[in-house]
């Protein structure tokens, strides 16, 4: 009787319990993007800021018709969330700058004093988010300025309707307190990383 089919059946009987004793191999996650300095496929594609986007903005430093000076940078900062496609994009708080673009102080003759101001941009993260259209006031609100072409810019003289002449308007003079609000646009289409 040959043995030999016996012992190779029973060599791969042996065999078997060794076998099954070896844990499987763990799958290998797909890559994530950060290995080959692509983006990740689960980042959420919210990040682009169309052109013309309205924003709420908040003056963030006295300005007056009397002190502010032409050229002069002032303080300002993101009142709302700006949220594109149910993402935070930029948060409240984001800090940015404005300039005077112009300002004459209240004259004889009963002359008011002027202020023109611009929203330049917003910073977030090191970027720049580019700003115009300028406006006082919240931005549901009634339109309450007069529009003026600075260039690439829009701003707003700040010539308050007769129901904020007390606000702003003292002595003659245009004084805007910190914290007034007003609305801005994102003048260019804007690309920003995901906030995680």
């Amino acid at each position: 009787m040959n043995s030999q089919p016996f012992a190779l059946a029973a060599a791969l009987l042996l065999a078997l319990p060794a076998t099954a004793q070896v844990a499987p191999e763990a799958p290998v996650p797909a890559p994530t993007g950060t290995e080959t300095g692509a983006p990740a496929t689960d980042a959420p594609a919210c990040c682009a800021i169309a052109a013309l986007t309205e924003i709420e903005i908040e003056i963030a430093e006295p300005l007056s018709s009397k002190a502010s000076r032409q050229g002069q940078h002032f303080a300002i900062r993101l009142a709302e969330p700006l949220v594109v496609d149910g993402h935070v994009v930029v948060p409240a708080g984001t800090p940015g700058v404005g300039e005077v673009v112009h300002s004459a102080k209240a004259g004889g003759a009963g002359r008011a004093g002027e202020l023109v101001l611009a929203a330049r941009y917003l910073e977030l993260d090191g970027q720049r988010i580019p700003l115009r259209s300028f406006r006082y006031g919240p931005r549901h609100g009634k339109d309450k300025t007069g529009a003026v072409n600075t260039g690439n810019m829009v701003a707003a003289a700040v010539m308050p309707a007769a129901s904020l002449v007390g606000f702003l308007v003292k002595g003659g003079e245009v004084d805007i307190p910190a914290g007034t609000r007003a609305s801005a646009k994102v003048s260019a289409a804007t690309s920003l990383p995901p906030r995680h």
